[in-house]
């Protein structure tokens, strides 16, 4: 009978040990191709839990220094908690152009440490280890510039529609204006209008002949 209470037991507390966890916080930390421009790699750090993360730490345990001489592991993130982090949250930093941990200018190969705090307390510390080298060899997207004079020329050709659009309305409307000031000027003007000054006057001096005696 003891057996089997204590057997319950463990098997409730399992049960809510397991509900806890469920309902606490978990920050993820990755190295992956970016969404907006898969020609660089992004560091992106997510939330992918269902409470709040408070008191986020974030180790790099390796050194990771980027192909123009950055030393990524003392960036702010790795050096600083983050305060607050809601579920759904992630938060992107640039690593590096796609093709230069390939080259040996960065590091295809990084750890990094995870603690915070969810409602429960403190979170179990997580440890990731990144891996770049399945890259290696089949990277096929563009590159940074590439992608960057890419978007240039979609940028001048949407601003030269614009353009195009806004000077023919111009026009348009400039052409509609001429038009309605010669329309009302032909309607108020009388004939006299169109003649010459002479012959303006000529009807009015020849009535004030006639009616002189």
């Amino acid at each position: 009978m003891l057996r089997q209470v204590s057997q319950a037991e463990a098997v409730e507390a399992a049960a809510q040990q397991a509900r806890r966890e469920s309902l606490q916080p978990n920050v993820l930390v990755d190295i992956a191709p970016g969404l907006n421009d898969p020609g660089v790699f992004v560091l992106i750090i997510s939330n992918i839990g269902a409470s709040i993360a408070r008191n986020v730490r974030i180790k790099a345990l390796d050194q990771m220094v980027r192909s123009d001489g950055l030393k990524l592991h003392e960036l702010t993130v790795f050096t600083e908690p983050i305060s607050v982090m809601p579920p759904g949250q992630t938060r992107q930093f640039f690593y590096d152009v796609g093709f230069q941990p390939f080259k040996g200018k960065s590091p295809l190969r990084c750890r990094f440490e995870v603690d915070c705090e969810g409602p429960f307390g403190p979170v179990e510390t997580a440890h990731y280890d990144i891996d770049l080298t399945p890259y290696q060899g089949g990277w096929a997207a563009p590159t940074t510039l590439h992608s960057v004079v890419e978007q240039m020329k979609k940028a001048v050709s949407s601003l030269n529609s614009i353009g195009k659009a806004i000077h023919q309305e111009h026009d348009a409307a400039r052409t509609s204006f001429e038009c309605k000031i010669v329309q009302s000027t032909r309607m108020t003007d009388d004939f006299t209008t169109w003649l010459p000054a002479g012959e303006v006057l000529r009807p009015s001096n020849a009535a004030s002949d006639e009616a002189a005696p």
